[in-house]
């Protein structure tokens, strides 16, 4: 059986890393995705950008366990932004089911993990 600071440390790394490749993932599909930034933020490329390199640094701190509780916080609030203008939007217009559902559903347990992890960061 494993112990509670082994699951706890293996836990916050294995939740940490696909945030690292989400961020790549904006980095290296900038002009793709930068056509799924909403429409009333100027210049899509730019928060494309910006958050790839956010992704990137919330992923290294919660894998490194330094500013774990801020990188929680400002990935809480990215998933907000992102369920709210992106993945909602999308099952209102009715978009093709069932991705927008899953994609929301999946950031909702994102965003469940953070607020985790938030607490843990003394």
């Amino acid at each position: 059986m494993m112990n509670n600071s082994l699951a706890l440390n293996l836990g916050r790394i294995i939740f940490g890393i696909p945030f690292l490749v989400f961020g790549l993932n904006h980095l290296m599909m900038a002009e793709q995705m930068a056509g799924i930034v909403p429409g009333f933020l100027p210049n899509g490329i730019v928060w494309v950008y910006f958050t790839g390199v956010a992704l990137i640094c919330a992923g290294l701190a919660i894998v490194a366990k330094r500013f774990m509780k801020w990188a929680c916080y400002g990935l809480m609030l990215f998933l907000v932004v992102i369920i709210g203008t992106i993945h909602i939007p999308a099952i209102m217009a009715g978009a093709n089911m069932p991705m927008p559902l899953i994609s929301l559903l999946k950031d909702f347990g994102l965003f469940g993990g953070a607020l985790i992890l938030s607490t843990l960061d003394k």
